[in-house]
């Protein structure tokens, strides 16, 4: 059996985790490593929150003492994290 691509998994598993709520880059690593049971860097994670940035799937801003940058998905992050969850619902269907 094939191993999944676990990098394309830390990366929808970041936008599930935005869906929910908003987070900052260290709670994705931590929390993703955790559920995957997996050594997440922050080199998987904060290139990907920057091209999800510049795509105007996210935005950021400082929040808190420590002045951690928060993401939050926009509306057109929450559109595409939709549109996957369906289309992933129906390849699963067909399968």
């Amino acid at each position: 059996m094939k191993r999944i691509n676990a990098d394309n998994m830390v990366k929808f598993y970041a936008l599930m985790l935005l869906y929910e709520r908003n987070h900052h880059g260290y709670e994705l690593i931590k929390s993703i490593g955790e559920k995957m049971e997996k050594n997440v860097s922050s080199g998987q994670i904060y290139p990907f929150l920057k091209k999800l940035k510049s795509g105007g799937m996210i935005a950021g801003g400082k929040e808190g003492p420590r002045e951690k940058t928060v993401y939050r998905l926009t509306p057109a992050g929450r559109r595409f994290v939709k549109e996957t969850l369906i289309r992933l619902s129906e390849m699963i269907r067909i399968a």
